[in-house]
């Protein structure tokens, strides 16, 4: 960051009272000038012991207090830090109020970060109240429009008027994997993360978890953003047909085909609803007015919801798109948990791993491509993990990374499953049998 940036970072503190969140969590680190880490270290204290920013008049004054309690304190610095706490109260231009807001959020956040797993590694903290912290780290991020509705109210109080039954969730085709989960399933409003490599079969893999859904009878609405509709629709029926590309377009099966996709909807009513939005177009108020329209012309209201990738897609309140790329990524997703509230459903998206992740056995948090937010806004994530035995063989570790509610993996619970990705298929293998002979390091 420049000396300019840095100088904004401490304007921002004491000219907003949103600044005063961050004055704790703000590491001296940030800052260049040993002059800037010593007005820091001035407002934090002036903070910790009145409770609120200062004034220039009183940080002027403050600093002469402390001055003269300071040994060795050169006129050199001393003019440095007077010209420093005069330029901090100059007025900033509120373009820059949003940018500085961020990089205080992304430095706040990745300190937190890198607190929590320090302290979870060291058995100071258990899983819950890991997700415990990372929600709270969370709810820092909120949109320019942001609204969040609670149906909260008192635990005694109130007691007579709310019934929390035990939340029943919807079973994927993966045995497995439903019972890594806290209610056998996905159920509203959660967004479920899915990570992996590049070209590991992401896309697959949400495909057939969509299809086989639809298979049971959901309406599956897929936002694409990557591949396009096309691409999704063939790669659907391939999954159905359990054939390759080529034999999809053999004229030997064109009456099994129609046969198949008609039974397929018949006897079930389920259906796979497939759209796609251009790559840092579109955004999560698009898809809602694109499913409004559905519900208007079609009657056709979806269950589930797939996004591949969500990543792609940007903020909906205009203000938020001039964002920093990972704050942007963060309120998607909130968005998207907002939208499953509404239309009562959940959804499934696909995130890339970092490079030094690829050829691990598992995953971690840390192994995400662009940055923990995706973990602390979605309500669990999931690897899909292979050693390079495993990935010749076409087999496949599903680990529960981390769970706001369900399993954590320690070394045992996962879904196994072996993969064909030139015929689409997924199918579940024996975790029991298959495991005799291995363990995880």
């Amino acid at each position: 960051m420049t000396v300019d940036y840095q100088l904004s970072l401490l304007s921002y503190i004491v000219q907003y009272p949103d600044g005063t969140q961050y004055i704790n969590d703000l590491d001296e680190d940030l800052f260049d000038l040993l002059e800037f880490k010593l007005c820091l270290q001035l407002v934090k204290k002036y903070y910790k012991l009145y409770g609120t920013t200062p004034s220039q008049v009183t940080i002027l004054q403050f600093f002469e207090e402390q001055a003269a309690e300071t040994a060795n304190l050169t006129e050199e610095i001393r003019k440095d830090l007077l010209g420093v706490l005069e330029d901090m109260y100059i007025p900033l231009p509120a373009s820059d109020k949003q940018k500085i807001q961020d990089t205080l959020i992304l430095e706040v956040q990745q300190k937190n970060i890198d607190s929590t797993f320090m302290d979870f590694a060291s058995g100071k903290m258990s899983v819950n109240q890991v997700l415990t912290r990372m929600n709270k780290i969370s709810s820092m991020v909120r949109s320019v429009g942001y609204d969040m509705h609670h149906d909260g109210g008192f635990l005694v109080e109130d007691r007579e008027k709310h019934y929390d039954e035990q939340t029943q969730g919807h079973p994927t085709f993966l045995h497995d994997l439903n019972n890594l989960t806290s209610a056998h399933g996905f159920f509203s409003p959660q967004l479920i993360i899915f990570m992996s490599g590049p070209k590991s079969f992401k896309t697959g893999f949400l495909i057939k978890m969509g299809l086989e859904y639809a298979r049971c009878g959901y309406k599956v609405y897929y936002a694409d953003g990557e591949n396009g509709a096309r691409s999704i629709r063939n790669r659907a029926k391939q999954a159905l047909m359990e054939c390759s590309y080529q034999d999809l377009y053999d004229s030997d099966i064109q009456d099994e085909l129609n046969d198949v996709l008609y039974r397929f909807g018949h006897y079930m009513g389920g259906d796979l609803f497939i759209d796609s939005y251009p790559a840092g177009t579109k955004s999560i108020n698009d898809v809602k007015g694109r499913l409004g329209y559905l519900k208007e012309e079609r009657n056709w209201i979806p269950q589930i919801i797939i996004y591949d990738s969500i990543d792609h897609f940007i903020p909906s309140n205009p203000s938020d798109q001039k964002r920093d790329t990972r704050i942007k990524i963060q309120l998607v997703y909130h968005e998207a948990i907002n939208l499953n509230r509404e239309l009562n459903t959940f959804a499934f998206a696909p995130s890339q791993v970092n490079r030094d992740a690829i050829s691990k056995k598992t995953f971690d948090l840390k192994d995400f491509s662009e940055d923990f937010g995706k973990a602390m806004n979605s309500h669990a994530v999931f690897g899909i993990c292979s050693t390079v035995d495993e990935l010749e063989y076409g087999i496949r570790r599903i680990v529960p990374i981390v769970q706001r509610e369900g399993l954590a993996y320690r070394g045992k619970n996962m879904c196994i499953i072996k993969i064909d990705e030139e015929k689409m298929m997924i199918n579940e293998v024996d975790k029991d049998e298959y495991l005799k002979n291995i363990t995880d390091d």
